[in-house]
């Protein structure tokens, strides 16, 4: 009797070691900036789909296929992290299913059990994947529908259909509507059905083109956003298809290679682009030497061509990448038959499989284009210092801006990051304690040298004027930034120079920098008996240096 390929239970167990992988991350995130505090895009998306749920007035004039998903769960959650659990949980689940699929076409293509489990485990354990997965990005989403599209096409090799030339050619456009760099894709698959059956081509052609010529009509008719193809010149281009193929993480919101380093989450996990790719590789090369056709590989390297020049015409990174993941790894869960290729090959043919591995692997790591230079994260030192100081971790924040302006000096916004930091340690810790006279103007000095626009900068400038004791320059700084920043509204109030804030004035600064210490200023009963403790904290706040 046949062995099925297929256990009983496999499926089930590599979907809950993928399940038990992404909640342990998502559980990691939670401690941590990098899963606390959202980047500006992911704020631009968020906000997009709360104005599409609401239905405002510019809502519609240039709004991604994603935002508009996001705006149905948007009508049922009243805050932006609330939002964002519900796109992590949605991702997460795009992931699971991704692996189960992955893992059942693996079975279903090499006809045995172990090339499942590799498949099923390099997709549901793979980092760059579970990393993206905490994104509110449409990458997962996309790699769900690239996987269900790939195992659709490999059975559409064994038996061509109309019908399924027609679901293939649904889930392209789908794919395409999420990720800009699937575009090429919309001219590939119809010509592909067109030219590989042997009968019917019209039917598979024109079963091909419905969904495409139907989705630019969507596009059209709803004036949605399409990412634009940026105009590259040959040198990008050559750069974007290296990317593809190396080894390093292209930055894409966020570089996945300082993070690796950052979090022992990622560190400690070995599966990478370049060991995924070489197996990939090997698999391919034991699915011609096993005397099949070889339809499959070429299918595979067209899309590689096809996906490595969109990528390139459209200098996206790593988020878009991760598309190739799960499709990679059905070709590389042949790698478990490596060891009976191995001792039936010659040694001239032995000399060639590690001659060729090497050459893949030379590709995979090598370090052309400066791809791996760390002043290449500039972005990144950026978000991880306004993250921190957002969360009120306050050395971290100077840390990572003193990165920053190490690779950037003209950063003004990073040195009105240290300024805030440096004054909410000593003013707003836990335990406050007075500065002196001579560090005050130390702090005075980095205040001027400052972003001079940004509101708060200029109340902390002020409040060190009237710590030297120059009140009344520092009163009029106050009065002229107060109706933008709540620090300088509660130093007015605070030294008596306004009256208490009404709770509508003080709820038009929602969301801004110290609001939740301007309601807390406005709470204190000054006439009580007993000092507070946040009475002592203002106090020590504005109280003159000596």
């Amino acid at each position: 009797m046949a062995t099925p390929t297929i256990l009983p239970g496999q499926l089930r167990l590599i979907v809950a070691i993928a399940a038990v992988h992404i909640v342990a991350w998502y559980a990691y995130l939670s401690h941590i900036p990098l899963g606390l505090y959202p980047t500006a895009q992911e704020i631009e998306v968020i906000e997009n789909a709360f104005s599409l749920a609401e239905g405002s007035a510019n809502a519609g004039d240039s709004n991604t296929v994603y935002e508009l998903l996001l705006s149905i769960p948007a009508r049922f959650v009243s805050s932006a992290s609330e939002l964002v659990f519900v796109a992590r949980f949605i991702n997460a689940l795009a992931l699971i299913l991704a692996t189960t699929i992955i893992a059942h076409a693996t079975g279903q293509y090499w006809k045995r059990n172990r090339p499942i489990w590799i498949a099923g485990l390099l997709t549901g354990l793979n980092p760059v994947l579970v990393f993206w997965s905490a994104e509110v990005s449409p990458t997962l989403l996309a790699v769900l529908l690239t996987s269900l599209g790939f195992a659709f096409l490999l059975r559409w090799l064994r038996h061509p259909s109309p019908q399924r030339s027609l679901i293939i050619g649904l889930l392209v456009c789908l794919v395409i509507a999420l990720e800009r760099s699937m575009l090429l894709f919309a001219l590939i698959w119809p010509a592909t059905a067109w030219l590989y059956p042997n009968r019917r081509r019209a039917y598979h052609l024109g079963a091909a083109l419905v969904f495409p010529v139907m989705g630019l009509l969507f596009y059209t008719a709803f004036s949605l956003q399409f990412p634009g193809i940026e105009g590259n010149n040959a040198a990008s281009i050559g750069r974007g298809i290296y990317e593809v193929f190396n080894n390093h993480e292209a930055y894409d919101g966020k570089s996945y290679g300082l993070h690796r380093q950052l979090n022992l989450f990622l560190f400690l996990n070995p599966i990478h682009w370049g060991l995924i790719f070489i197996l990939a590789v090997a698999g391919a090369y034991i699915r011609v030497k096993n005397g099949h056709k070889g339809n499959s590989i070429a299918v595979l390297l067209v899309c590689l061509g096809t996906f490595a020049l969109s990528y390139a015409i459209g200098d996206t990174g790593s988020q878009t990448r991760a598309l190739l993941y799960p499709i990679l790894a059905i070709f590389a869960g042949g790698i478990s038959m490596m060891p009976h290729v191995w001792r039936h090959a010659g040694k001239l043919t032995q000399r060639k499989i590690i001659l060729g591995l090497l050459l893949v692997a030379g590709l995979c790591y090598s370090d052309f284009y400066d791809a791996r230079d760390p002043s290449n994260w500039e972005a990144d030192y950026t978000y991880l210092a306004e993250a921190n100081l957002a969360l009120e971790r306050n050395q971290s924040a100077a840390e990572w801006a003193e990165k920053t302006l190490a690779l950037n000096p003209e950063r003004e916004d990073m040195r009105s990051v240290i300024l805030h930091a440096e004054f909410r340690d000593w003013a707003l810790s836990p335990s406050p304690s007075p500065i002196s006279r001579e560090t005050a103007m130390l702090h005075l000095e980095a205040a001027r040298q400052a972003n001079y626009d940004a509101p708060n900068t200029r109340a902390i400038e002020a409040l060190y004027l009237f710590k030297l004791r120059e009140t009344e320059k520092a009163i009029e700084l106050w009065k002229q930034v107060s109706e933008r920043s709540a620090l300088a509204l509660i130093c007015l109030y605070w030294t008596g120079n306004s009256d208490k804030p009404e709770p509508n004035q003080i709820q038009a600064y929602s969301g801004t920098p110290y609001f939740d210490l301007l309601k807390r200023t406005t709470d204190i009963n000054r006439n009580a008996l007993a000092y507070s403790e946040g009475e002592e904290t203002l106090d020590n706040m504005l109280a003159f240096a000596h």
